[in-house]
């Protein structure tokens, strides 16, 4: 039986549905996976509003979203420094994979969920440098 692989490699064309929520599963993943490094590295810095929309798009639980945007916004009112406090970002670093594992088996796409997965093993893409003048015409 063959199977059907879909490659970006040399594309220049259009993306295909299965290529766009493949790419969409990867950027999800990577947004959460840099917020879990950087509370690892200690180098978090996200304002209270980050928060609030990480934890509203990224949580599955209704009631710890509810709880956590609360919290988010009394810190808020006191001057608290989220990006400082421990507890909460122990809860953040160990919630995060577990919320988006259960957000992903609720009728998510395979090929979204495949991506997602995928992350583990994969480098983040390194944006190509900027062409200069000297690249399209040199001497």
């Amino acid at each position: 039986m063959n199977r059907m692989t879909v490659t970006d490699e040399g594309d220049k064309g259009p993306k295909t549905s299965i290529k766009m929520t493949r790419a969409m599963g990867e950027d999800i993943g990577w947004i959460a996976l840099d917020i879990m490094e950087d509370i690892e590295n200690g180098d978090i810095n996200l304002k209270y509003s980050r928060w609030q929309w990480f934890i509203s798009n990224f949580w599955n639980d209704e009631v710890w979203k509810i709880a956590l945007n609360k919290v988010i916004n009394m810190a808020r009112k006191e001057q608290l420094d989220l990006n400082k406090n421990e507890y909460f970002l122990d809860y953040m670093f160990e919630h995060i994979s577990t919320e988006l594992n259960e957000a992903c088996k609720k009728g998510t796409h395979p090929i979204f969920r495949q991506a997602f997965m995928e992350l583990v093993t994969k480098n983040k893409p390194v944006p190509p440098e900027p062409k200069t003048v000297e690249d399209l015409y040199p001497d």
